[in-house]
């Protein structure tokens, strides 16, 4: 993920649109692991932060 921005020029809108399909990746990593199995909206919330 980070590579891309290393190896391309900045575009914001484009770098701004990867990182929030990133953040969402990653919304529904925490969900779907096993460490956060049963985990309330509570802590899963304050897990993304």
């Amino acid at each position: 993920f980070i590579v891309t921005f290393v190896n391309n020029m900045p575009n914001p809108e484009k770098d701004s649109a990867s990182v929030q399909e990133f953040l969402s990746s990653m919304e529904g990593a925490f969900r779907t692991h096993s460490l956060w199995a049963g985990a309330s909206e509570e802590e899963l919330e304050s897990a993304y932060e």
